[in-house]
């Protein structure tokens, strides 16, 4: 509906809904105290933000973290920020949260937002990949493979590969194949 797309239109609608079940009350004569909360639009760097999500993202809640991290990630949902993306990303992943482990894993491998660095890189994929995260066990053998941030290791890099290739992750298996191609 166009007329929900405007904040300032979303205002004066909360305004006259609230003036209104007001008016009824005072009709009916209902005594109770009406307690109007009216839901302002989020501004500033939230600005687009589903106001459900940040909120429970703001009171703890690890997947809501996760996924407003991705939001600010990808620019879908929030403007998108690194910084904004990395913050909320590492308040999931310091709660354990493998997926927001491996996403922040992303954006030290690539560099988005922040320097790169391998090594943290792994750091944040090993975590995710020991709770059996296939993404993240792919991505721990690319690095293991190339010696990006760790030590290059082929038997550390098969042995990630391989887990990831369990639970049918295509790419892993076509990393081991190759392995096994070249030996």
């Amino acid at each position: 509906m166009a007329l929900f797309r405007s904040p300032k239109k979303m205002c004066i609608l909360a305004l006259l809904a609230s003036s209104l079940a007001v008016a009824l009350c005072s009709f009916c004569g209902c005594k109770k105290n009406l307690e109007v909360q009216v839901a302002m639009p989020v501004t500033g760097q939230n600005k687009g933000v589903d106001p459900a999500l940040l909120a429970r993202a703001q009171a703890g809640d690890a997947a809501a973290q996760r996924k407003l991290g991705y939001a600010f990630d990808l620019g879908q949902g929030a403007p998108q920020d690194y910084s904004q993306a990395f913050a909320w990303y590492s308040k999931a992943a310091d709660q354990g949260d493998a997926k927001a482990q491996l996403d922040l894993g992303v954006l030290y491998r690539e560099g988005h937002g922040l320097q790169q660095d391998f090594a943290q890189a792994s750091i944040w994929f090993r975590k995710a990949a020991e709770q059996g995260n296939s993404n993240a066990q792919h991505s721990l053998g690319l690095l293991y493979y190339y010696g990006q941030g760790v030590t290059q290791d082929y038997a550390q890099a098969a042995f990630w590969y391989r887990k990831a290739a369990d639970q049918g992750d295509a790419e892993a298996q076509y990393g081991l194949g190759y392995m096994y191609y070249l030996v």
